[in-house]
């Protein structure tokens, strides 16, 4: 089944299979393990059939690293 839930604060929404398949997003057929975007949604994602892959760092975990860094360095 597909899962959203909001990150950050509700700045960012995570969309991903609880099933462990990936993710196609409807409008333009890209395959992702999950994927993360900024409200309001504006993509719709489908569960595919195919697993995602295991052993790999997520996209999740690349942005919120990714997070950590630059809210380190923006002032206030």
């Amino acid at each position: 089944m597909m899962k959203s839930e909001l990150m950050e604060n509700g700045t960012l929404i995570r969309t991903y299979s609880d099933a462990g398949m990936k993710i196609r997003q409807v409008e333009t057929g890209n395959v992702y393990d999950e994927a993360v975007d900024v409200p309001p949604l504006r993509y719709a994602y489908e569960e595919t059939d195919e697993p995602v892959d295991q052993g790999e760092e997520s996209e999740l975990d690349e942005l919120r690293e990714y997070y950590d860094r630059t809210q380190a360095v923006l002032p206030g």
